[in-house]
């Protein structure tokens, strides 16, 4: 599928995805980058075609079409794909603020876990770890990511920790501005963690008007590990 949405791209664009001088820097390209979209190139190119590439060509085989046949379906419907209206939403890889520079992976966690809290939502449609982690350290403005792809939301934020004290900020903007629609500010001590990203999730699903079933509720409460301390380590 993903090859397909390529030769497609090039046909309807002129070029391919993504260019580069050498075919390894091609190859990275693939691996970390997200392509223009085709209207950049073509702007004749329809909403709905340009929708069904931006799904094709995403990172994760998970999140593009399950098959050839589905994509094509896609390719010649008038209108966006169906996931399209549903609340969507990426998580950016928050930003470690700690004195000591070692602290990066506890700011990784955080985000992988509010994504897979996130990810049991079934009213969000969540762009997968792999992909957001891609964007770690882009120069790329919140709104131009979500907007190349096709989120109505992204949540970005900051974990700074000294010792076992922990502060963590975060604020939910959307696709169509820079200004954010919920933020808030988390004080506490590596045991509360696990609180942490519980809260950011239920108020993500709130601002965005996403009612959590029993079933949810549950899922987003659960924890991968009772101990705190384990968890760090």
């Amino acid at each position: 599928v993903y090859s397909l949405a390529c030769v497609t791209y090039e046909m309807l664009a002129g070029d391919p995805p993504f260019v580069a001088p050498t075919a390894q820097a091609v190859m990275a390209k693939h691996i970390i980058d997200t392509p223009a979209p085709v209207t950049a190139k073509r702007p004749g190119v329809s909403p709905a075609i340009a929708s069904a590439l931006a799904k094709a060509l995403n990172k994760a085989p998970g999140d593009r079409y399950q098959s050839a046949g589905a994509f094509a379906s896609a390719l010649v419907t008038e209108t966006p794909a169906p996931a399209r209206e549903r609340r969507s939403i990426i998580v950016l890889p928050f930003a470690n603020t700690s004195p000591d520079p070692a602290n990066e992976y506890f700011a990784d966690g955080l985000t992988e876990e509010i994504i897979g809290a996130l990810a049991h939502v079934n009213g969000l449609r969540v762009i997968s770890r792999n992909s957001a982690l891609a964007l770690k350290g882009t120069a790329k403005s919140t709104v131009t990511i979500a907007k190349e792809l096709g989120v109505s939301h992204a949540l970005t934020g900051s974990v700074r920790r000294a010792g076992d004290a922990l502060r963590v900020m975060a604020e939910l903007v959307p696709a169509t501005g820079e200004t954010p629609i919920w933020s808030a500010k988390y004080s506490g001590t590596v045991a509360d963690v696990f609180g942490i990203q519980e809260e950011i999730a239920r108020k993500i699903a709130a601002a965005l008007e996403v009612t959590l079933t029993d079933a949810e509720e549950l899922l987003v409460a659960t924890r991968p590990i009772q101990d705190a301390v384990a968890h760090d380590c």
